[in-house]
């Protein structure tokens, strides 16, 4: 049966209002909170003072992570990054039915040094919820998502459980702030393997969060403040 959020369109996230379609994913419970684990986060409160807050969401699918972050994050300036135009198309419209002043790109995260020409500036914060279902998982899942749901938002090869994990850790380690942070949503089955290769690329400060299930479900990492920071505005894309 397919989806009451697609067959009217709508559906609501952390209390946004949202346009979906087959074009995206239909957020989800646990997406929201990562959301709200950010919102909440120390290293989020303790740049309350600074004059801007730079945001990049990378696999922005419908918006709903971009958006939420813009309009509970004081000062933030957000960009919304996805290789697919048709997700681009209604994380804008979202953004503009929200009131949310976001920008938007077309970038393939998987092409790094690419995307890094793609998506424009230096960001304090990269968050991503990125495909994660290895292939092999589809057995279990229920119809109503893989007759509906768009597969290229969803699974990963099963050989390589952890693609978009590391070409997003590479991208965010050129692009963060020095002591700038990299929050994930994770495949709770490959948080060993997503831990030991973010230490591997450099990051530190690994923390990982359980959802309300108790599955670990979130991670986060900072980049090592070494140098100065520095800031440029994100000035590429759609709104």
């Amino acid at each position: 049966m397919e989806p009451i959020q697609y067959i009217f369109g709508k559906t609501v996230f952390y209390g946004i209002p949202l346009i979906v379609n087959r074009s995206v994913m239909i957020p989800r419970p646990e997406t929201e909170e990562l959301v709200d684990l950010i919102i909440k986060s120390p290293y989020v409160r303790s740049r309350s003072k600074q004059p801007e807050f730079l945001i990049l969401d990378i696999g922005t699918g419908s918006g709903c992570i971009a958006i939420a972050l813009n309009k509970n994050i004081p000062k933030s300036l957000v960009l919304g990054a996805d290789i697919s135009i048709d997700a681009l198309k209604v994380a804008s419209t979202n953004a503009h039915k929200n009131d949310a002043p976001i920008l938007f790109s077309p970038a393939d995260i998987l092409d790094t040094k690419f995307a890094q020409s793609q998506i424009i500036g230096y960001y304090d914060m990269i968050v991503s919820n990125p495909p994660y279902i290895k292939r092999n998982e589809k057995a279990a899942m229920s119809a109503n998502v893989l007759n509906y749901e768009p597969h290229k938002a969803l699974f990963v090869p099963s050989s390589k459980p952890i693609i978009f994990y590391e070409s997003i850790a590479e991208f965010a380690y050129e692009k963060l702030t020095p002591g700038g942070m990299l929050f994930f949503e994770i495949n709770p089955l490959c948080s060993a393997l997503i831990i030991d290769m973010l230490h591997s690329k450099g990051f530190t400060k690994t923390e990982v969060f359980r959802d309300l299930s108790g599955k670990e479900r979130f991670i986060s990492v900072m980049k090592d403040n070494y140098t100065t920071t520095f800031h440029a505005m994100p000035c590429h894309g759609m709104a």
